[in-house]
C-alpha cells in the first residue's frame, strides 16, 4: 500500500494534472461503539477529536481524479457493560467506567471520473483502498484488556457538487465493504496464556456530509461540513474459544476546514 501511496504522489506531481488541491480541517465527533446483540449488551460513547488531510488532483482534459487523504481522530469514552469471571459456573456482573482513551487513524487513496453537466454542477464518483486502525484501552478497567482493531476495506464514493464563484456545496455519499478484518485482545493481562486475533470478514460502512464553502480567494477556501458514519462489523471467527461479536460504530460530528488551490483554474472542491 505505502508503494501505492508513493507512486500516486509521483504521477499527479505531473504537468497533465491541472487542477489540484491540499486540504487541512479540523473534526469533532460523538462516537458510540455498541456490541448489542450480546446476552450482556455494552457500549462505549465519547467524543472525539482531531484533524484531516487530503489532496486531490484532476487530469487536463479528461475526467480523471486522484486523491489520497487521511485522518487521526482520538479522544476519552465511558464505558458501560459486564464482565464475567474465569470460574466455573462464570459469574457476570456491570461495570462501568470513564475516561478510557480512544483513537484511531485512517489512510486512503481514491481514484475515479468527474462528470461536468454545466458548469458549475458535477457528479465525482471513484473508488480505491482504505486503512483503519483503532486502539482501545480497555485495559485502564479492572478487569479489562487492551484492544486493537484493524479493517482494510474498498470504499465507493459519489459527490454532488455545485461550485460559484464565490461559494459552493457538495452533496457527498459513500459506501465501504470491508474486505479484511483483524480484532487482537490483549487478554494475556488478565492471565490467559496468550492473547487473542479474530479474523472479521463481513461487514460494511455508510458516510455522508454535506459541505458548505466560501472562496476567500481565487484558489482557496475555508469550509464546514457535518458528517454521519457508521460501520457495522458482524461476528468474527472463533479462535481459540473466544470471538468478537457483532458490533456497530457511529459517529456524528463536524469538519472544519481550509483548502488550498495549487495550480490554475481550480473550479471544485474535495470530498
Amino acid at each position: 500500500m505505502k508503494k501505492l501511496f508513493i507512486l500516486l504522489l509521483v504521477l499527479t506531481a505531473g504537468p497533465l494534472w491541472a487542477q489540484k488541491s491540499l486540504e487541512v480541517a479540523y473534526e469533532s465527533s460523538g462516537y458510540t461503539y455498541r456490541e448489542p446483540a450480546m446476552q450482556y449488551p455494552i457500549s462505549l460513547k465519547g467524543r472525539l477529536r482531531g484533524g484531516s488531510l487530503r489532496y486531490e488532483t484532476r487530469m487536463q482534459q479528461t475526467p480523471l481524479f486522484a486523491a489520497l487523504e487521511g485522518r487521526w481522530m482520538g479522544g476519552t469514552t465511558d464505558y458501560d457493560g459486564w464482565v464475567s469471571t474465569t470460574t466455573y459456573p462464570p459469574v457476570t456482573t456491570p461495570v462501568t467506567g470513564d475516561d478510557i482513551g480512544d483513537y484511531y487513524y485512517e489512510v486512503r487513496l481514491r481514484m475515479g471520473q468527474a462528470y461536468d453537466f454545466t458548469e458549475c454542477l458535477q457528479l465525482w464518483v471513484g473508488s480505491g483502498i482504505g486503512y483503519r486502525y483503532l486502539k482501545d484501552h480497555m485495559n485502564k478497567l479492572d478487569a479489562g484488556y487492551l484492544r486493537e482493531s484493524t479493517y482494510i476495506y474498498l470504499p465507493v464514493t459519489a459527490s454532488v457538487r455545485y461550485n460559484t464563484r464565490w461559494w459552493g456545496a457538495a452533496l457527498n455519499g459513500e459506501f465501504d465493504y470491508l474486505f479484511m478484518g483483524k480484532q487482537m485482545s490483549h487478554l494475556s493481562r488478565l492471565g490467559y496464556p496468550d492473547d487473542v486475533r479474530n479474523d472479521q470478514r463481513h461487514g460494511f460502512g455508510v458516510r455522508v456530509s454535506l459541505k458548505i464553502q466560501a472562496n476567500i480567494l481565487r484558489d482557496d477556501s475555508v469550509f464546514i461540513e457535518p458528517f454521519y458514519r457508521y460501520w457495522q462489523i458482524a461476528e468474527s471467527k472463533m479462535a481459540y474459544g473466544f470471538v468478537e461479536p457483532y458490533n456497530t460504530t457511529e459517529e456524528f460530528g463536524i469538519r472544519l476546514g481550509v483548502s488550498f488551490g495549487i495550480g490554475s483554474n481550480k473550479e471544485v472542491f474535495s470530498m
